[in-house]
C-alpha cells in the first residue's frame, strides 16, 4: 500500500461521514485520480489544491461525504463538475451510480471524460453546457434523484 493509499484510507476513517467508504482497492484508483489531476492540473487550471494532504481532504474526502445518502442506482448530476470533484470520485466508489457530469467550461468537460475513460468509469458522462440551459432540456429535467454543487 502506498503512502498517498495509506493516508486516503486513515483521514476518511477519521471523518465519521466517510467512515467505511474507502476501501483499498478504490483508494488505489483515487491516488490514480490524483496523479492524473495534478499532472493535467500543470497546464490547465483544474484546481488551487496542489499538495497531497489538500487533495486528500479537501477533494477525496470531502466528495466522499455524499456518497452514503445516495440512493441505490441513482441518476446523479454534478453541476459544475470542474476538475471531477465530486463526480468522478463518486463513481469510483458508487459504480451503481449514473454520473452525468455538467460544466460550461468545454476544456473541463473533456478533463472529466477523459479521465473516466482512463480510470475505466463507465458510468460516467458529461455535458458542456450551462445548468439553466440543462434545466430547460426536456430530456434532463426532472430526470436525476440527486443533483451535487461544490
Amino acid at each position: 500500500m502506498s503512502n498517498f493509499t495509506s493516508k486516503l484510507i486513515k483521514v476518511a476513517e477519521e471523518n465519521e461521514a466517510t467512515k467505511g467508504i474507502i476501501t483499498e482497492e478504490k483508494a488505489n484508483v483515487l491516488e490514480a485520480l490524483s496523479s492524473h489531476m495534478l499532472e493535467v492540473n500543470e497546464h490547465l487550471n483544474l484546481t488551487a489544491i496542489k499538495d497531497e494532504d489538500g487533495v486528500i481532504l479537501k477533494h477525496l474526502v470531502d466528495s466522499s461525504a455524499c456518497v452514503p445518502y445516495i440512493a441505490k442506482n441513482a441518476k446523479l448530476c454534478d453541476i459544475g463538475c470542474g476538475g471531477g470533484f465530486p463526480s468522478l470520485v463518486i463513481a469510483v466508489l458508487r459504480g451503481d451510480v449514473s454520473v452525468l457530469g455538467v460544466d460550461s467550461v468545454a476544456k473541463k468537460v473533456r478533463y472529466v471524460e477523459n479521465t473516466a475513460e482512463l480510470l475505466g468509469l463507465d458510468n460516467v458522462s458529461v455535458s458542456s453546457r450551462r445548468a439553466e440551459e440543462l434545466g430547460r432540456d426536456k430530456e434532463y429535467r426532472e430526470s436525476f434523484d440527486t443533483v451535487t454543487a461544490r
